[in-house]
């Protein structure tokens, strides 16, 4: 039976000042046995259990090999908890999941987790029958926690930590659901996070709730790294960092042309980086700036026959603060490095932003994306078009209609085929599909899914390296596939993860990662080098 004065105390507490309120915690004892106990944090272990924690089942591990742990009632000076039977690893994750009770039409619910400290940073679950969880893992001397809600990210949450000192500190989230710490002192540290689901009808032990407020706890073991592994990058910055732009790499250079700049979702004439500039890949120390044209984002580049061109984009028309009035472009474009000038092509059908091209053999193919027009919700791009470079009186063509509508994409091509990878759904959403076209027999099949959960199939790049198809996105992972593969091979990791950049390649061994934003540090202007032949 709940007790409902106990509850009330509790809640107000929540409400006021969490890191002053009582919660459930999974720690472990110095001869190694997990201790669960009810405190306000990880130090003070005498205070009295309710009920609901002294039956609470502990689990060991996760997934289908879980097992619990048997536990006993322990009353000493310093602890009042449950103490495991037999000592558990260090290694070992434990959790527990508590129904605490209801309290003026709100469902207490707890998450109790011991879990080892990660080096690498995780990702999401996409499992949207995951209530609330938290994974942290060590940046160099910086503690990061990814917070998460069924799966998917929680932005703005409240995070406390105490450290070995005893002292909490509270952030919140960022927009990606991360939150960081500085400064700790190693030892033990404690975790707390709180989300609220507002609308959820229920009833508990004969009492109805219209809330849910899930707490999570996390208890890890934290030693700074010595010193954080970063990989050395031989090429300079770009001028300016930037996401969601045109790259290519053409004759020993790789090509950059304009894109996003400054804070994610603000767009603006100010915002649209003001750069055409490309840097020798053999040991470039400068980018040489190159002539400009509209400023653009949402644009691919391509190489043919040492030629640079540009197709499509958007340009924002206002300026910063005003309101926001973009228009996708039907710009086609060739830039020639011999002479340094641009020559207009014929442009694309209808205007056309956040898709992506890529030649194969004498023919460009350009696909997904949509069309913003002012106020306009956009008008998403339904056909994918040719264009012969040997024939350019032949114009733009359409080919098979594609199966999906989907931008924010990334194609490639193997085995002579077109393929398009991740993106955005008309109808809400991230997807890892991945979908081929045959120029042969002008129809459209699928290939192996992208590796990844969540929205990890947003933002993609990828890039075809003698015969094989590499992608990246915000995971940080590389991945593989082969003509005939059934599924992709991971083949690399970033040292910095992230999206909206764009893959071109180093030589014949290796792949450059170009810009991008980075979940942690926003947009970025570095470039990264990965070996991935021989993998």
């Amino acid at each position: 039976m709940v007790t409902h004065a106990a509850t009330a105390c509790l809640l107000l507490t929540l409400l006021t000042a969490p890191a002053s309120a009582h919660f459930a915690w999974l720690s472990a004892n110095e001869d190694g046995h997990a201790v669960l106990f009810f405190s306000e944090g990880i130090g003070e272990r005498a205070y009295r259990l309710p009920e609901c924690v002294v039956t609470a089942e502990v689990m060991r591990g996760v997934g289908a090999s879980a097992e619990a742990v048997k536990m006993e009632r322990v009353e000493e000076d310093g602890l009042n908890g449950m103490v495991s039977v037999e000592p558990v690893s260090a290694e070992a994750r434990l959790t527990s999941s508590i129904e605490y009770g209801v309290y003026h039409g709100t469902m207490l619910r707890y998450e109790v987790n011991r879990t080892p400290l990660a080096d690498e940073q995780p990702t999401a679950s996409g499992d949207a029958g995951e209530t609330i969880a938290a994974l942290p893992w060590r940046d160099g001397e910086t503690l990061r926690v990814l917070a998460t809600f069924q799966g998917e990210p929680l932005p703005g949450a409240e995070v406390t930590l105490t450290d070995s000192t005893g002292d909490p500190t509270t952030t919140k989230t960022n927009k990606h659901g991360v939150a960081k710490f500085v400064g700790l002192a190693a030892g033990e540290v404690g975790l707390l996070v709180g989300h609220t689901v507002k609308d959820a009808a229920g009833e508990y032990q004969g009492d109805a709730y219209t809330s849910e407020s899930y707490y999570l706890t996390l208890t890890t073991n934290y030693q700074p790294q010595a010193e954080k592994m970063q990989a050395a990058s031989a090429y300079p910055e770009l001028p300016t960092p930037v996401a969601s732009f045109g790259a290519v790499a053409a004759d020993g250079w790789v090509y950059v042309y304009s894109g996003h700049t400054g804070t994610e979702h603000e767009h603006s004439s100010d915002n649209l980086s003001q750069h055409f500039c490309r840097l020798k890949l053999d040991g470039g120390q400068a980018w040489e700036s190159l002539p400009m044209q509209t400023t653009l984002q949402g644009l691919p580049l391509v190489e043919h026959g040492g030629k640079v061109y540009r197709v499509g984009g958007v340009h924002s028309r206002n300026a910063a603060g005003e309101t926001e009035d973009m228009h996708s472009t039907d710009e086609f474009a060739c830039f020639d490095p011999s002479s340094g000038e641009w020559t207009a092509l014929q442009p694309l059908p209808t205007p056309r932003s956040s898709h992506d091209a890529v030649v194969i053999g004498d023919s460009l193919y350009v696909v997904g994306g949509w069309q913003l027009s002012g106020e306009s919700p956009g008008e998403w791009s339904t056909d994918a078009l040719r264009y012969e470079f040997d024939h350019p009186e032949q114009g733009w063509q359409a080919i098979a209609e594609p199966p999906f509508h989907r931008r924010a994409l990334a194609a490639s091509h193997l085995d002579g085929k077109l393929v398009v990878l991740g993106g955005m759904l008309q109808d809400e959403g991230v997807t890892n599909r991945v979908d081929a076209y045959d120029p042969a027999t002008d129809a459209w099949s699928e290939l192996p899914k992208l590796p990844g959960k969540g929205i990890s199939g947003f933002g993609v790049s990828a890039w075809n390296l003698d015969g094989v198809v590499y992608a990246s996105g915000m995971q940080g992972e590389v991945y593989a596939l082969a003509p005939g593969a059934s599924e992709w091979k991971s083949v690399g990791k970033l040292a910095d993860p992230r999206f909206f950049h764009r893959l071109v390649p180093a030589d014949g061994q290796s792949l450059l990662v170009v810009a991008g934003a980075s979940a942690e540090n926003g947009h970025v202007g570095t470039l990264e080098r990965v070996e991935v032949r021989g993998n």
